[in-house]
């Protein structure tokens, strides 16, 4: 992760307000001092034959595509909300529900692949749902559930021209849950297939909310998926000899039969000031056939500060 600090002057600063203590060598938190996070920039990187460049944003519309990634990637958290409240339903005069986690490793993708017939297919998903629950019965009954699925995907029509999704399938979805129990005691009569089944039902309410915000988080008059045709003004971005617009314009209008694009979202959760606060950072990556590639990202921007905590860390 790259750190931008203030110059001369905030060094100068922070050594006014602690002349006992040394800024660290390189700028790297230690101890007595930790990184505070003072803005965020959203960056271009583009990798095109062979070069690669690296692009702040300044127009104000990377970072439409970065927020329209948190919107869709929130579906996981919404469905971990939703399952959590029908574990609870499930339960409800039965058994109380002790502890739960429930997580959707792995990015959110969409592929898009031509066919034989001219057809563009999209495939969207790719995530799994893992989940862990522990419900207690009684002082001595207790019971552990664990929750898996198999990837997650639907597919449906890709219209290049408008950069709309259409006619949306879940492919193969198969959620289980296996429940443990610590004492032997009748848990809840068809408690799996009631639970499972709500599930799966869930589940496909949420993937195919995240195909409805995918075509709707979109600039005004975009005609491409995640807008990719506005974030990336014309003549804004060159590689080489590449305008970046009509190279992506190109490759997401005009697809070859068997070659697959890749546009994956990727939320990852970044801890600062020694772990005390956090945010997620998103970012957006094209994957084109040939070894172009295209990510959107949000790229935080730290301050090095000295830690009002130290040396006893006993603040919350």
């Amino acid at each position: 992760m790259k750190l931008r600090h203030l110059a001369a002057l905030a060094a100068s600063t922070l050594l006014a307000a602690a002349p006992a203590l040394a800024v660290p060598p390189d700028n790297q938190p230690t101890s007595e001092y930790t990184n505070n996070l003072v803005g965020m920039d959203h960056v271009l990187y583009v990798t095109h034959k062979g070069e690669s460049k690296r692009y702040v944003d300044q127009h104000n519309l990377l970072q439409r595509v970065t927020d329209h990634t948190e919107s869709i990637l929130r579906i996981k958290q919404d469905f971990a909300d939703q399952a959590r409240a029908e574990l609870e339903r499930q339960l409800q005069g039965k058994a109380s529900l002790k502890a739960f986690s429930m997580t959707a490793p792995g990015p959110l993708t969409v592929k898009l692949a031509g066919n034989a017939q001219g057809e563009v297919i999209a495939s969207v998903g790719g995530f799994s749902l893992n989940g862990y629950a522990r419900v207690k019965k009684s002082w001595y009954a207790e019971a552990t559930i664990s929750i898996r699925s198999n990837p997650i995907w639907i597919s449906a029509r890709y219209n290049p021209y408008s950069g709309q999704l259409s006619d949306a399938q879940v492919q193969n979805l198969d959620i289980q849950a296996s429940v443990d129990v610590d004492t032997v005691f009748d848990f809840i009569p068809g408690f799996n297939a009631l639970f499972t089944n709500k599930l799966e039902d869930m589940t496909l309410a949420e993937i195919q909310g995240a195909v409805t915000e995918i075509n709707n988080a979109r600039l005004p008059t975009s005609t491409m998926a995640f807008s990719l045709d506005k974030a990336i003004p014309p003549g804004a971005y060159i590689v080489g000899n590449t305008d970046v617009n009509q190279f992506v314009r190109e490759k997401l209008t005009n697809f070859v039969a068997g070659q697959a694009i890749a546009i994956s979202l990727h939320g990852e959760r970044v801890y600062y000031y020694n772990g005390r606060s956090s945010f997620e950072q998103n970012t957006l990556v094209v994957e084109i056939p040939g070894g172009s590639r295209i990510a959107i990202a949000e790229q935080p921007i730290f301050e090095l500060v000295r830690d009002e905590c130290y040396p006893h860390q006993i603040c919350p």
